[in-house]
């Protein structure tokens, strides 16, 4: 008769552990597959236009492959990146390194110096340990009037995300999540550390949600006579005048802040 198996554990992650898991899903080539910013990047790109600078210094905070950097500073906005995973850093200077825009070796002296700062899919990500070093430091790269702009899972059950390992016995977040991001949580956050709440979307990076309309957002020419063109969705209106919204499936939060 086989052994009982003990009841699978949790996994305790640990900064060593987290930063294991990344550079293995970057070394195996895992990271590209299912890359939040390569399937995002336009989606996110329509929703913060305005809140870019043309010509100004913006940061991509937590970049991943950069892929949302890299497209966003071929439409001119040049960016700079930061990525704890050593080995992602890597990959990501590789990647923008040939283009006009880059903003390289960034560090402690460009605190305040940044018209923007993005962070896209990363606080979800961050341990209890280190989250107010981070929310800290995004802060500090912002100038004052600047833009922080954050992107995070809505309100996750993180129960959904969890994978079983059989070798280890080991239960885990398939994407390392540690936190449930909720909009209150998110406006406090930063509402300490000087920022006020320009605005706050709940919605899906779903190109069906905005491509039809980009002409309202000035992204496109206009479509002519054509029936329901002139027609603006109430959800465009929202993100074009910085009005809080919720719409698609709501399982993103978008939060633009202002730095006083």
């Amino acid at each position: 008769m086989d052994k009982p198996q003990n009841l699978p554990e949790p996994i305790i992650w640990t900064p060593e552990l987290v930063n294991r898991f990344w550079d293995g899903l970057a070394q195996a080539g895992l990271d590209d597959v299912m890359a939040f910013g390569r399937m995002a990047r336009r989606c996110i790109h329509w929703v913060i236009n305005d809140q870019l600078k043309p010509a100004g210094r913006h940061l991509d905070y937590g970049a991943g492959g950069g892929e949302v950097a890299a497209y966003l500073i071929e439409r001119g906005y040049p960016f700079a990146v930061f990525e704890p995973s050593g080995e992602r850093q890597r990959k990501t200077e590789r990647l923008l390194a040939d283009l006009e825009g880059f903003i390289p070796d960034v560090g402690p002296k460009d605190e305040g110096s940044f018209d923007a700062v993005t962070c896209f899919e990363v606080l979800e990500h961050v341990l209890d340990e280190d989250i107010d070093k981070v929310c800290d430091e995004l802060a500090a790269y912002v100038r004052p009037g600047g833009r922080l702009i954050i992107s995070t899972p809505n309100n996750e059950d993180l129960r959904c995300g969890m994978i079983y390992c059989p070798v280890s016995n080991k239960l885990f977040h398939r994407w390392q999540h540690v936190r449930q991001v909720t909009p209150e949580w998110i406006t406090n956050m930063f509402a300490a550390r000087g920022f006020t709440k320009i605005c706050l979307h709940q919605l899906d990076f779903d190109e069906n949600l905005f491509l039809p309309f980009l002409h309202h957002m000035g992204l496109a020419p206009a479509p002519g006579k054509k029936a329901g063109a002139d027609i603006m969705p109430l959800h465009i209106h929202q993100v074009i005048n910085n009005i809080d919204s919720i719409f698609g499936g709501a399982t993103r939060l978008l939060y633009i802040g202002e730095k006083s």
